[in-house]
Parts: structure tokens; C-alpha cells; sequence
């Protein structure tokens, strides 16, 4: 992994093998803290761009902004259980290969 694309350091110990199509990109999280309730995407945005939330088969990620107006398009099931929130620790994302 690194930080910059020039320094590289093996994974963290307990760190499995990264699986996927490399290279790739990972968020550095800590205090990983279980939870147990549901978000509408409805009152979402993607970042930038500030549209409704669309995902397609196979890519569930997205960067989103709360939006003070409930929006009344985007994809049909829009509940997503929140299983867990975690706190971003410095270098907060690292590019993998």
C-alpha cells in the first residue's frame, strides 16, 4: 500500500490479501463501531454533482452529501441497513497494488 504512489509498505499485520481488481484504492478506518438502522438514499446526492444516488450491478460505492429536500426519483430500493460507522485516521485512503 501507499500514500503516495512512490513509498510502498506491505499491508498492516491482520490485513488479509486484497482481492479485486488491482490496483486499487482503500479508506484507512479506526474505531470501527457496530450499529443497526436504516438509511433512505433518497435524501442523498452524489458528490460532485449534487445528483440522485444511482448505483449499477457490481458498484455500490458512492460519495454522497445530504440534501434538505427528499429527492422523489432515483433507484427503487432505497433503504440500506447501516451495519457499522467508522472514524477515517490519517492517511485516510491508500492506493493498493
Amino acid at each position: 500500500m501507499s500514500n503516495d504512489r512512490s513509498r510502498w509498505t506491505q499491508l498492516p499485520a491482520g490485513i488479509d490479501k486484497v482481492t479485486g481488481r488491482l490496483p486499487a484504492g482503500g479508506l484507512v478506518i479506526g474505531d470501527l463501531i457496530p450499529v443497526d438502522y436504516e438509511i433512505d438514499l433518497w435524501e442523498y446526492l452524489e458528490h460532485p454533482g449534487s445528483l440522485p444516488i444511482r448505483f449499477r450491478q457490481g458498484a455500490s460505492t458512492a460519495c454522497v452529501v445530504p440534501t434538505k429536500d427528499k429527492i422523489n426519483e432515483g433507484m427503487k430500493s432505497r433503504y440500506r441497513r447501516v451495519m457499522a460507522i467508522g472514524k477515517l485516521l490519517a492517511p485516510y485512503g491508500v492506493f493498493l497494488r
